[in-house]
């Protein structure tokens, strides 16, 4: 980013993919921000490389998921590579965000270096507020579209192999401890 920059970013020529556009709008719902950032330069950023599809998949990661209704209890963030794990955690359900670590926009545009694989990871519950057996947990790919119920049974969620990052949603019954 430059100093003073005026006009889109020059890394978007580099962007086919909307690895910027993604984390705009996932990365601030996991940090508990009140809203997404906005990309000025819709022309130049996203509607040239074709990546509205992005909001869409948004949508298909929060679906069902009422962040007002969840009333935000906590906001968990743990790094260690290769996985960056935030996560809300509300009334009924904890919602995950799990990036893979070693890579960002800088990374991926600038030295262009591609994101490894997520695969064999797993997300720890016990800072997620509670066991997997007393909920549903699934995962959701935006990169693929995809939506995957796990079995959790354990004190990890096992991630079913993805790239780039995942959103692991685990919805408590009415027994499940909340925080």
């Amino acid at each position: 980013m430059k100093p003073n920059q005026i006009g889109p970013f020059p890394l978007c020529t580099r962007d086919c993919e909307g690895t910027l556009l993604h984390d705009v709008l996932f990365a601030p719902l996991f940090t508990g921000s009140a809203g997404s950032g906005q990309p000025r330069h819709w022309d130049a950023d996203i509607a040239t490389q074709g990546l509205w599809w992005h909001v869409g998949r948004f949508a298909s990661g929060i679906e069902e998921f009422d962040p007002i209704a969840e009333a935000r209890r906590a906001i968990l963030r743990t790094s260690s590579p290769p996985l960056r794990v935030s996560a809300w955690v509300g009334r009924s359900a904890t919602l995950a965000g799990c990036r893979e670590g070693r890579a960002d926009g800088r990374s991926e545009l600038e030295r262009r270096a591609p994101p490894r694989a997520l695969a064999g990871l797993a997300v720890p519950l016990e800072p997620l507020r509670g066991p997997p057996h007393e909920g549903r947990v699934d995962v959701y790919d935006p990169w693929a579209d995809r939506r995957s119920a796990l079995s959790a049974d354990r004190a990890n969620v096992p991630l079913p192999e993805g790239r780039r990052s995942l959103v692991r949603r685990w919805r408590r019954t009415a027994n499940a401890r909340a925080p």
